[in-house]
């Protein structure tokens, strides 16, 4: 298999990447790709603010200064 080639053994449920039945990345260079095709913006977020709580209770991600261009 070719590096980088996505495959469906290499596809999984964002809920089984949270509980641990699907291992996620395996190093920090990798990217998790959520697609999300519900138009749900309230789950959006709801999701969102779990992974956000995660990542801060587990120390891990980067923090970063957003600002919005209101042009």
């Amino acid at each position: 298999m070719q590096a980088g080639l996505l495959t469906w053994d290499r596809v999984g449920e964002l809920g089984d990447l949270l509980n641990g039945k699907f291992l996620g990345r395996s190093g920090a260079a990798q990217i998790t790709l959520f697609k999300n095709n519900a138009a749900q913006g309230v789950a959006d977020v709801a999701i969102a603010s779990k992974v956000y709580s995660l990542a801060r209770a587990n120390g891990i991600g980067i923090e970063f200064q957003f600002r919005p261009c209101l042009s």
